[in-house]
C-alpha cells in the first residue's frame, strides 16, 4: 500500500512540475514524468530505485553521448562529406548502432543481476511505450497548442 501511495504521490508531484515553462524545465519535468512512470511501471519499491536508477542512468548517459556522435555522423551524409566514400559511412553507421547494442546488453545484463530479469525485460519495452505516450501528448491539441497532458 506505502508503495502506492509513494508512486501517487510522486505522479503528482511530477505532473505538477511538468506545467512549469523553460526548455531546460520542459527537459527535467520529462525526466521526472520517466522516473515516475517507470518507478510505477516497473512497480519498483523505493530501495530497489535506488539500485536501478543508478545503471538506468549511466546507460542512458553512454546512449545519448553515442546518439550525437550518430547525429553528426547523419549531418556530415546529408552534407555530401561522404560522397565518394559510402562504404566508409556505412561502416560508421553500423559501428555505432553495434555500440548502441552493446551498451544496452551491458546495462541489462547488470540490471538483471541486481534487479531480476522481470525488470530488465520490461525496460525496452518501457522505453517504447514512453516515447510513444510523450509524442502523443507533445502533439499541438485544436490547432491551438493547448496544454500538454502527460498522465
Amino acid at each position: 500500500m506505502m508503495k502506492y501511495i509513494l508512486s501517487f504521490s510522486l505522479l503528482l508531484f511530477c505532473s505538477t512540475q511538468l506545467l512549469a515553462q523553460g526548455k531546460t524545465q520542459n527537459n527535467e519535468r520529462i525526466e521526472n514524468y520517466k522516473i515516475a512512470f517507470f518507478t510505477k511501471e516497473l512497480n519498483l519499491a523505493p530501495e530497489d530505485a535506488q539500485k536501478f536508477w543508478p545503471l538506468y542512468n549511466k546507460m542512458q548517459d553512454e546512449t545519448k553521448a553515442l546518439r550525437k556522435n550518430m547525429m553528426q555522423l547523419s549531418r556530415s551524409i546529408n552534407q555530401g562529406l561522404y560522397k565518394g566514400k559510402e562504404s566508409e559511412g556505412l561502416e560508421l553507421i553500423l559501428k555505432a548502432k553495434r555500440e548502441e547494442l552493446d551498451i544496452q546488453e551491458k546495462y541489462l545484463k547488470e540490471i538483471e543481476k541486481i534487479n531480476g530479469s522481470e525488470i530488465a525485460i520490461m525496460v525496452p519495452v518501457l522505453e517504447g511505450k514512453f516515447r510513444h505516450k510523450l509524442m502523443q501528448n507533445m502533439e499541438p491539441r485544436n490547432h491551438g497548442g493547448g496544454r500538454r497532458n502527460f498522465n
